[in-house]
Parts: C-alpha cells; sequence; structure tokens
C-alpha cells in the first residue's frame, strides 16, 4: 500500500490532505455542535441524526475518493473530476450571485469574493491535471463502464459540504 501511495502525484497528495482537513473540520465542529445539543438538554429525533448522518457522509466523501485513488479503481479518476469540476463550478459562480442581489456592498464581499475566485480557479487546475496528466495515464479507465448513476448522489454530497 506504501509503494501506491509514492507513486500518487503532488496534486492527489493536496487532494488527500484537503480530504482529510474536510473530515476533521467536520468531526471538530459536529463534537462542539452534539455537547452544546446535550447541554441544553436537546434530545435526538430521526431528522436530527439524518442531518448529522449527511453532514458526515459529505465530509467523508473526499476520503473516500482519496481511498478509491489508493487502490486504483476504475471509477476513482472519473468521481475525482466530477467532484473537482462541481467544486469549481460552486465556487466560481459563488462569485456571481453575491453581485447580483439587490443592494450588494461591494467592499464588504470582496473577501469572499477573493477566496472564492481562489478556490475556484484551484479546483479547475486539479480538474485539468486529472484530465491532461501523463502520469494518470497509466490508471485504470472507467470509459467502458457507466457510473452516471453516481453523479446525483455525488452532487448532492458536493453541495451539502460545499464550504
Amino acid at each position: 500500500m506504501t509503494d501506491r501511495l509514492n507513486t500518487l502525484p503532488g496534486p492527489l497528495w493536496l487532494f488527500g490532505a484537503y480530504a482529510l482537513q474536510r473530515l476533521l473540520k467536520w468531526l471538530h465542529g459536529g463534537i462542539e455542535a452534539l455537547v452544546l445539543h446535550l447541554e441544553q438538554g436537546g434530545g435526538f429525533d430521526r431528522h436530527d441524526l439524518a442531518v448529522r448522518g449527511t453532514g458526515l457522509l459529505a465530509a467523508a466523501l473526499p476520503l473516500l475518493l482519496g481511498w478509491l485513488l489508493l487502490r486504483r479503481r476504475p471509477a476513482a479518476l472519473w468521481l475525482l473530476r466530477w467532484y473537482a469540476g462541481l467544486k469549481a463550478l460552486i465556487h466560481l459562480s459563488a462569485i456571481v450571485l453575491p453581485l447580483a442581489a439587490p443592494g450588494a456592498k461591494f467592499p464588504a464581499l470582496l473577501p469572499g469574493l477573493l477566496l472564492n475566485l481562489t478556490l475556484g480557479v484551484v479546483w479547475f487546475a486539479l480538474l485539468r491535471y486529472l484530465e491532461r496528466s501523463e502520469r494518470l495515464a497509466d490508471y485504470p479507465s472507467a470509459e467502458k463502464v457507466r457510473y452516471g448513476w453516481l453523479f446525483v448522489p455525488l452532487m448532492a454530497a458536493v453541495l451539502i459540504c460545499c464550504g
């Protein structure tokens, strides 16, 4: 397994670091919210558990994609391309939407706009790398297998953990 890990190119290492960061960030926020909820005497209903479980699955998705890359599964690059493309689309569209709002004050929006622009460019660069990299040419391809049914859950998970 370590030899597979060592063969991954640099951008995929960065994606792995991102995946761990997302999961740890969610776990930290989730535990903090859970403790606060319990301190206030709150119980758990099905809706609350469903929301927390969906958030956990969405935060764990990048980690799952990293694991699929390590296992050299044919769907791994296909799913990672979709994930990177959707993240780029979300961040780049987050630049336009606040500006279209009535009464938007540009100086107050500038930090968020710059952050979304930077993250959108980073995700788009990863998408282009995944499409054109010669180091990934020997990776198993999912071209002959149909994974279209995975698009809807992937898009939902990306939208949930869009941060």
